[in-house]
């Protein structure tokens, strides 16, 4: 219960996102976020404290606690309640409580089962499989302290891979044979992986296809995720299983996966699955390898704040930010005076603002051009969501998430309009989701563009990932087609070697 005094913006928050998730419960016994003081108690500094691999009392749940920091070793009573928060920013689930705090000691913990966590209501609690967690203090020894929201951010590293395996002559395979492959990171962030098919059963049962999974190092804990789809002849998945395992420090466990089907029933099915006596496999794999960012974003106070510099309650809440403010003119439409066209879509826009960011609106609009005339833009090479994102970046320097073919089609509105911040941050997208499927249209895209970096950088990823890439349809078809580029792949390559 909370007096009548006391309202939502009252107390101190603290908003803690965790991104990718799902990587980091099992990586690690604890994630600690970045801490917060809360004012005027200079001296009191407090974070929170995810414990991911929770079983006390038989609990298969993750459970969390706040944790206290001071100079000195007076105790305080606090008042304070733990969430985590849904995709609306609602708690989903909450625990409110109080107790005494004295140096470097911890609260009352708050469990949430796995099961609820990553099951039943997992579209709730991990949205973009971020978790949200939010600490509201709202009493310090009956006092309600200066309202002060901080926003911190911590990212699980994972690196993904997709590839297809080709495994020829595969009715040559006998039963304690295998075939492998490596899957390596391009970073060498975690440790390689290798892949190894046999079949396994009989005599007493019917053989079947079987996966198993095997570090190549024993260093350092990680958690992977594998999704491994059986293709046709189309080139369509037919079959899918996935599986996660979590590799602990310095153990030779294998990883086995459920196995794949039975060989009876994939060479009944030879003419749909086994073209030129070829199984092929798609395999995507995740891997994560532990914290890379911890850090406090945003920090907002309350009006008393303010007033202790002789700032008043209107002239704070006036005052908006630049990104804000030029979102708001984006959004709201207010004093256009041009309009970018992309088929039946308009984007009413403002001459200055695109000018500013891009030589080439800069040239049409300054120039004796028809678009200066007719105060339109018509653009028939883009798509409308392509230019919504584009001109969100112009206006907020906000990249919108885009993934997969839409970073192409950014990446190509960037290089036409001469915004080279959005081709540059675009070219490092294209860079970080690199993929067998993908590396020869990247190259392409990067030819095209007379991109440089972006164009070695693919040429570094097909060097070290050749064994796969080389021997691929992709790549039969990017030779056939683009002969003079493949050859200075295969010259980077020998290079390289050298």
């Amino acid at each position: 219960m909370t007096d009548s005094g006391e309202t939502e913006k009252s107390g101190a928050f603290f908003l803690w996102k965790i991104e990718n998730y799902s990587f980091g419960w099992n990586t690690a016994g604890y994630i600690d976020s970045p801490k917060f003081s809360i004012r005027p108690y200079a001296n009191f500094i407090f974070c929170i404290c995810l414990y991911n691999k929770e079983n006390y009392n038989e609990k298969k749940s993750i459970c969390c606690s706040l944790t206290f920091y001071s100079s000195n070793e007076s105790s305080k009573k606090l008042d304070y309640s733990l969430s985590f928060l849904n995709a609306n920013g609602l708690p989903e689930e909450s625990l409110d409580t109080s107790g005494d705090f004295c140096r470097d000691c911890n609260g009352n913990r708050f469990y949430v089962a796995l099961d609820e966590l990553f099951i039943r209501r997992r579209n709730a609690f991990l949205p973009q499989d971020t978790l949200t967690i939010q600490c509201h203090v709202k009493r310090i020894n009956s006092e309600v302290p200066a309202f002060i929201r901080s926003t911190a951010r911590t990212r699980i590293g994972v690196e993904r891979n997709l590839f297809t395996w080709n495994l020829s002559d595969f009715s040559s395979l006998r039963k304690g044979e295998e075939r492998e492959i490596a899957v390596e990171s391009s970073g060498g962030k975690f440790s390689p992986l290798t892949l190894k098919l046999s079949i396994v059963g009989g005599p007493l049962s019917e053989e079947r296809i079987q996966i198993e999974v095997h570090r190549k190092e024993n260093r350092n804990e990680s958690f992977s995720k594998l999704k491994i789809s059986l293709l046709n002849n189309e080139k369509k998945s037919v079959l899918t299983i996935e599986d996660e395992f979590f590799f602990e420090y310095n153990n030779s466990k294998i990883w086995f996966l459920t196995p794949l089907m039975k060989v009876s029933q994939l060479f009944a099915a030879k003419d749909q699955l086994l073209r030129n006596d070829v199984l092929s496999l798609e395999c995507e794999s995740s891997n994560s390898f532990g914290v890379v960012s911890n850090v406090m974003e945003v920090v907002e106070r309350g009006s008393d704040f303010f007033q202790d510099f002789g700032i008043c309650n209107g002239t704070q809440d006036s005052c908006q930010s630049l990104k804000y403010a030029m979102e708001q003119l984006l959004r709201e439409k207010i004093l256009c005076d041009v309009t970018l066209r992309v088929g039946s879509a308009e984007f009413p826009a403002h001459k200055t603002i695109l000018g500013a960011r891009s030589p080439v609106f800069k040239a049409m609009f300054t120039c004796d051009m028809q678009e200066t005339a007719r105060n339109a833009v018509d653009i028939s090479d883009l798509d409308a969501d392509t230019v919504k994102r584009m001109l969100l970046y112009v206006y907020t320097d906000t990249l919108d998430h885009p993934e997969g073919d839409s970073v192409e089609k950014l990446y190509f509105a960037a290089d036409k309009y001469e915004i080279l911040c959005l081709k540059n941050k675009c070219s490092l997208l294209l860079v970080s989701d690199l993929r067998e499927s993908n590396a020869c249209r990247i190259l392409l895209l990067a030819d095209r563009h007379q991109d440089e970096y972006l164009k070695e950088a693919v040429c570094s990823f097909i060097s070290k990932f050749r064994s796969c890439i080389l021997l691929s349809e992709e790549w039969k078809s990017f030779n056939e087609g683009h002969s003079q580029l493949a050859i200075q792949v295969l010259q980077y390559i020998c290079l390289q070697k050298m």
